[in-house]
């Protein structure tokens, strides 16, 4: 069930709320509810990485998804960098949407699905602990290890993606 409009108003309204974890996937209802929550201390949190980027443009206070606990890092960066380097942050955001897709679509069985969300995870964990001294080499050794994991899988249909998310927020050539 989404909240409708009027429900969400009273909710921002009453003062007893502090967020929502909105998981309607469609950008254009999430902006009218940003501008609902406009002007009043309750926050939305995006709960789809296929939405984010827009939503974080148009107000919305953040990220709160599974997909959070594969690649923390790189939700981060899009959160704390998306005005600061937007042509990095449309890379980052397709990249995201991409590695979505093939997390969740990619594989036929639901053990298939998982082993792939393991692949990605472990990579992350494996890259992230052992780059923990600096933020930069441990977001681009995550990003390198998890294109490695990816073309693993086989995500064939993704490889433009992820071409051009490499040459745009890696700075390769």
């Amino acid at each position: 069930r989404l909240l409708t409009p009027y429900v969400l108003k009273k909710m921002a309204d009453s003062g007893r709320f502090q967020f929502l974890k909105d998981t309607c996937c469609d950008k254009m209802l999430i902006r009218e509810r940003l501008d609902i929550l406009r002007g009043t201390d309750f926050a939305l949190m995006n709960a789809n990485a296929q939405t984010l980027l827009d939503s974080l443009q148009h107000g919305a206070a953040g990220y709160s998804s599974v997909m959070a606990n594969f690649h923390p890092e790189l939700y981060v960066w899009l959160c704390d960098n998306f005005e600061n380097e937007p042509e990095k942050a449309k890379a980052m955001q397709s990249f995201l949407s991409t590695v979505y897709v093939v997390v969740r679509f990619h594989a036929s069985s639901p053990s298939q699905r998982a082993t792939s969300a393991f692949v990605v995870s472990g990579a992350f964990a494996h890259t992230i602990s052992a780059n923990r001294a600096s933020t930069a080499p441990s977001l681009n050794s995550s990003i390198t290890f998890l294109l490695s994991c990816l073309s693993s899988i086989d995500c064939v249909y993704s490889l433009s993606q992820i071409d051009k998310f490499v040459n745009t927020f890696l700075e390769r050539k």
